[in-house]
């Protein structure tokens, strides 16, 4: 059981929206970036295959409530150029209340896992995966959906976190951009993880353009009203814009700050393969602050400091999220950015 409500399907549309790979630079922070400013606007084909999904993650429970609201009754997902398709990634780890069961799914939709054959000990994950490859995708196909909304929550101090593959992801850039400009109740940021559809395992990567809505800090295995409510706001509110740029607004250019992904901090290991320090205190639930070198970003087991031996300020994110946890690492870690965005206008 798939434990997804498909939607009306208007004609595939063979393009969505400019997205080639940005180099990850080593530049320094604030430096600003063109990304094909024009006095014209973009044109760009109509969305109208959506997918909203909750419960890749089964303990992240904000998106995996509403998701099961929206699979009972849709109606909010619904616009005047589209009906939403609203879907429960991982029934197995919700009704267990963990993360995965077997394997995690940011590692499941790799395009060597998808097309590999089925054994005896093939993880529920990945046959999960490549059924919700072939009713959102298949990946790298014409036929796959035009967008894709992952609801996340995450214990780090996030704010509202819009996650892209790269900022010529001119869909993704303005969608992001109208959400910092219609939802005032948390600070929106702009996160770029630079992992080409061809190389990532996420779900996101199946479809055209696929985006992960992330809030925090909400703590894993709790549902709160609070959460519930502004991820409803937050999908609703994508949405409303993807309405808009069907019916022909014209979105206009503009420059945004977003912060761009180049490496993780790892924490040392010892000689038993055990982290033997933990996240500094002046960077625990501070998502985004700027970290210069000689800055405490790690404490020993014993108290001490390990200060930052870069030589360039960074700003960290996903701090304590089990995302990067279950890769022996405290956060990950970002370059700041500005981007020139181009204006985008659907094509008619």
């Amino acid at each position: 059981m798939l434990l997804c409500a498909l939607s009306i399907s208007f004609p595939l549309l063979s393009v969505l929206c400019h997205s080639p790979q940005l180099a990850v630079s080593s530049m320094a922070s604030q430096e600003k970036k063109d990304c094909g400013l024009t006095a014209k606007p973009v044109f760009l084909k109509p969305v109208t295959r959506v997918a909203v999904t909750g419960g890749t993650f089964g303990n992240k429970l904000d998106g995996v409530y509403l998701a099961k609201k929206w699979l009972k009754d849709p109606s909010e997902l619904q616009r005047q150029t589209f009906n939403a398709t609203p879907c429960l990634v991982n029934p197995r780890a919700v009704k267990a209340m963990v993360r995965f069961t077997d394997k995690d799914f940011n590692t499941c939709f790799l395009e060597s896992v998808l097309s590999a054959p089925d054994t005896e000990d093939t993880p529920y994950e990945v046959k999960r995966a490549k059924e919700l490859n072939l009713v959102f995708g298949p990946k790298g196909s014409p036929n796959a959906y035009d967008l894709l909304l992952d609801m996340h929550s995450t214990p780090s101090s996030m704010g509202v976190t819009i996650i892209l593959d790269n900022a010529e992801n001119y869909l993704g850039m303005h969608l992001a951009h109208y959400v910092k400009n219609h939802i005032p109740f948390m600070k929106t940021y702009i996160y770029l993880h630079m992992a080409p559809k061809n190389t990532s395992g996420r779900i996101t990567s199946i479809v055209r353009c696929g985006i992960t809505l992330e809030i925090g800090p909400v703590n894993v295995e709790t549902l709160t009203a609070n959460a519930f409510m502004h991820m409803g706001n937050l999908v609703k509110c994508c949405l409303d814009f993807t309405d808009k740029f069907n019916q022909g607004v014209t979105f206009p250019a503009f420059e945004t700050e977003a912060y761009q992904f180049f490496d993780h901090q790892y924490y040392p290991i010892d000689s038993d393969g055990e982290i033997s320090a933990m996240v500094h205190p002046k960077v625990e639930g501070n998502d985004y602050s700027p970290q210069k070198p000689g800055d405490p970003i790690l404490m020993s087991f014993d108290g001490k400091s390990i200060p930052y031996d870069g030589d360039r300020t960074f700003y960290p994110v996903f701090v304590n999220d089990p995302s990067v946890t279950i890769k022996k690492a405290a956060f990950a870690k970002t370059d700041k950015f500005k981007f020139s965005i181009p204006a985008i206008r659907t094509m008619k």
